[in-house]
């Protein structure tokens, strides 16, 4: 058997880049939906209103997905449930390229896009915390730059390939970007050193599953919860409508 990675030791940033890497393939996209957002406006001629649901409904799913997602890597682990988040991106881009109308992106961009994007974001956020213990919160920020990063690096280069090739070249295009950038979770290996979750192991497959609500009886872990469950509605509207509303001014 070969032996297991130690945390916070070399193969632990490997790890990380990984996990950066394919959060910024995937979700680097999906924020950058404000460039496609007036060009589905005018390719299906449809309203600011139902064209505004394809973007809104990809980001809501990426944590709404979460419980399902979550399941996923507590199943078949973080790396098969990296690889498959990457499979239904690119699947989804794929399939996007080929919309007819609006109602059509709301599945194969929403649901799928939005679906795969939750396995990644997921996967990456577990595996970082089996590989770092010490170094676990210079980790999270590092692999969480990898959306702020993904936003920054792909909104101008989308700009520019949807001017030269147009939308549906664009998302083929990404389609195989996406995908490639996500093979890096082929680096997730799960044979990591971690007493604390062989022990967590050992329990759950004991004891079964189960919900733990223990946590909803800290008053400040209600009032963070809701606090940024308010902060949330209103997060993610500009990424959606502020190309759009400078194009029109």
């Amino acid at each position: 058997m070969a032996q297991a990675h130690k945390q916070d030791g070399k193969w632990s940033w490997v790890v990380c880049v990984s996990a950066t890497i394919s959060r910024l393939a995937s979700m680097g996209f999906v924020f950058s939906f404000g460039i496609f957002f007036p060009v589905f406006m005018d390719y299906f001629q449809e309203s600011r209103e139902k064209t505004a649901w394809v973007g809104s409904l990809g980001i809501a799913l990426i944590f709404f997905g979460g419980l399902g997602s979550g399941a996923l890597v507590n199943r078949f682990g973080c790396r098969v449930t990296t690889l498959l988040g990457g499979f239904l991106c690119a699947l989804s881009l794929g399939l996007s390229s080929l919309a007819t109308n609006i109602g059509t992106l709301y599945f194969t961009y929403s649901v799928l896009y939005g679906l795969g994007t939750s396995c990644v974001y997921s996967a990456n956020l577990n595996i970082i915390s089996k590989y770092f213990k010490k170094r676990l919160s210079l980790a999270i920020g590092i692999v969480t730059c990898g959306q702020g990063g993904g936003v920054l690096i792909l909104t101008p280069l989308l700009q520019t390939m949807i001017d030269a090739y147009g939308w549906q070249t664009t998302y083929r295009i990404m389609a195989g970007v996406v995908l490639v950038l996500c093979l890096s979770g082929l680096t997730y290996s799960s044979n990591v050193q971690s007493e604390e979750a062989e022990s967590t192991s050992v329990e759950v497959k004991d004891k079964g599953c189960h919900i733990d609500v223990s946590v909803w009886k800290e008053p400040e872990f209600v009032a963070t919860v809701l606090s940024a469950s308010v902060m949330m509605f209103g997060h993610y509207v500009p990424l959606i409508h502020l190309v759009s509303n400078n194009i029109q001014r």
